[in-house]
């Protein structure tokens, strides 16, 4: 059985300026609520989820991430970002989302 770890999901990502967008996004979602978000690396993605369910997933690819959560329709979206000002959207929903799910 293979072991993921965070690091070697991020890696994955060869853009350094994308990667590090990526790692300050998981270190603010963790930072919402350090009790009840669990962040954890799977076979191609990262998964978090809030008090035990999935609320979004951040998957890398080589130049860019998406970030797959719950649109405003609660219809299940990947959101690529290419760069840093690609998040700012998102992260108004992923706020929405993890209070839903809080």
């Amino acid at each position: 059985m293979e072991v993921y770890t965070i690091e070697q999901r991020l890696n994955y990502i060869t853009d350094s300026k994308v990667r590090k967008t990526a790692e300050e996004l998981l270190e603010e979602i963790r930072d919402w609520d350090k009790e009840n978000i669990l962040i954890e690396p799977i076979k191609y993605a990262i998964s978090i989820k809030v008090s035990g369910r999935v609320f979004m997933y951040l998957e890398p690819r080589r130049k860019h991430f998406l970030v797959s959560t719950y649109d405003n329709e609660s219809k299940w979206t990947g959101f690529p970002i290419l760069q840093s000002e690609d998040l700012d959207e998102v992260k108004i929903l992923l706020k929405g989302n993890y209070e839903k799910f809080k």
